[in-house]
């Protein structure tokens, strides 16, 4: 008779690498609203969950919103993820620096 793998018995179900599902443009949009197609598009062509893009996104609120140090992704696609919307952010900043330059 054969022998069981470790872990494998009665009633337990055998470990399968699950496919991920990425986001497509509308379920990105859908998370981050409306920014600039093309970052949309970058984010789309990580390959990156819904799930994978909301801890990147969960991590730059925690960092930029209550200046909590960031941690390490769990994945490579959410650190890619992270930098596209770290430039965004960081977009948005030299934008409002340069509105207030001009502005005094």
């Amino acid at each position: 008779m054969g022998q069981l793998a470790a872990g494998a018995g009665a009633g337990s179900a055998p470990i399968l690498d699950m496919p991920i599902l990425s986001a497509n443009k509308d379920e990105v949009r859908e998370l981050l609203g409306e920014i600039d197609e093309l970052i949309i598009e970058r984010i789309v062509d990580t390959g990156a969950s819904m799930d994978e893009i909301a801890e990147a996104l969960g991590g730059l609120v925690d960092e930029y919103g209550f200046g909590e140090q960031s941690y390490l992704p769990s994945s490579p696609r959410v650190a890619e993820v992270r930098t596209l919307l770290d430039e965004i952010v960081f977009e948005d900043e030299e934008d409002d620096a340069s509105v207030n330059e001009t502005s005094s």
